[in-house]
């Protein structure tokens, strides 16, 4: 427990009421050395609300720039391991601002993917994946630009998601399809792009131990728990060995025009990208991932 955490959180203005109480459980779990790693479990038990509840407010606190949630995955067995939530008041925060990093990313002079100070908050053995994905996805909805993205969102079925995904032994079809039906269906796409990019991690995790995937099978969270939890978000900024533009720690793609993943994009989006100085533009996976399937 660290009391300057918690002061801080009682302190923060503007928030729902669920969200602050969320927000000081965080503080409470914060470790002035070591961090903050509470499981969306416990921070449901405390605030005595759903995990997917939990999910959403820890979004909404993310898009209001109080924590970042950064999701490790070991770099040498790439299992996830425990999300670290990152609280405004530590030193070095650096709030999540989708739309200025793909600004600067634009604009950006170098040919690599454009970080800041990613490696003063990746270690050794694990690579951070910002939650993001869901806040810059919505924007890009909400301002009209999401027409395409919204027809197919609304042409994927269960039995699409229920198809791509790892399936552990005994998976119960009726729970699972209930927990699909109560995301939105402008969510469908990402969720059917989010099954895909779990399935093909799992692939390579089990490539990774020289294993038979399907032995693996029994280790992968339930299809309903994991629509259920919001797991489906942090499955779509996995790391994957197969992605032919490997995306950044922040789950950013930088392509040039002639890639064929951006013209796929210019093409389900029906208008053209913008593009910086650096004669590429930044896109999100999970929009490539669609338009890829969308060609």
């Amino acid at each position: 427990m660290s009391h300057d955490a918690t002061n801080w959180a009682v302190k923060q203005k503007g928030l729902r009421p669920i969200a602050k109480i969320v927000l000081w459980h965080l503080a409470d779990c914060h470790n002035p050395v070591h961090g903050c790693y509470p499981t969306q479990e416990y921070l449901a038990s405390e605030a005595e609300v759903s995990r997917a509840s939990v999910n959403r407010i820890l979004a909404e606190l993310e898009q209001k720039g109080v924590i970042r949630r950064e999701q490790q995955v070991d770099k040498d067995t790439r299992r996830q391991l425990p999300t670290r939530y990152r609280l405004a008041f530590e030193a070095g925060f650096e709030p999540l601002d989708v739309v200025a990093r793909v600004s600067d990313c634009d604009t950006e002079k170098s040919d690599e993917p454009c970080l800041k100070n990613d490696e003063s908050r990746v270690s050794k053995s694990a690579v951070s994946v910002s939650h993001s994905s869901e806040t810059l996805t919505s924007n890009r909805t909400s301002k009209g630009t999401g027409n395409a993205l919204r027809a197919a969102s609304e042409q994927v079925s269960f039995d699409d998601v229920w198809n791509a995904y790892p399936r552990r032994p005994m998976t119960n079809q009726s729970e699972a399809e209930a927990a699909f039906k109560t995301i939105d269906v402008e969510s469908h796409g990402r969720v059917l792009v989010a099954a895909k990019r779990y399935h093909q991690w799992h692939i390579e995790d089990a490539q990774a131990r020289k294993v038979d995937p399907v032995s693996q099978l029994e280790f992968r969270v339930g299809l309903g728990k994991w629509l259920r939890s919001g797991q489906w978000v942090e499955a779509l900024t996995l790391p994957l060995k197969s992605d032919p533009v490997p995306a950044t720690a922040e789950g950013l793609v930088v392509l040039p025009p002639d890639h064929p993943d951006f013209i796929a994009v210019e093409r389900l989006r029906g208008r053209k990208v913008f593009i910086g100085q650096s004669g590429k533009a930044t896109f999100r996976i999970e929009e490539i991932e669609q338009a890829r399937a969308a060609a």
